[in-house]
């Protein structure tokens, strides 16, 4: 049984790790979207021209 199931993964290379990291990207990039919006919701609340400038340059950094 463990012989074929390692002839089984090797005979599809990386299969479950490709939908596993196309998964993580999905995610991480759903976050950052999510993170970025909600720093441009403060920014547009607070009208300070400090914190603007600050919470602009934060996003261009991201």
């Amino acid at each position: 049984m463990r012989g074929s199931h390692t002839s089984n993964v090797a005979s599809v290379p990386g299969h479950a790790t490709s939908f596993e990291r196309h998964l993580v990207f999905i995610l991480i990039a759903i976050l950052l979207v999510a993170v970025v919006s909600i720093a441009a919701l403060v920014v547009e609340v607070h009208r300070d021209g400090y914190r603007q400038t600050e919470r602009r340059n934060l996003v261009r950094i991201f």
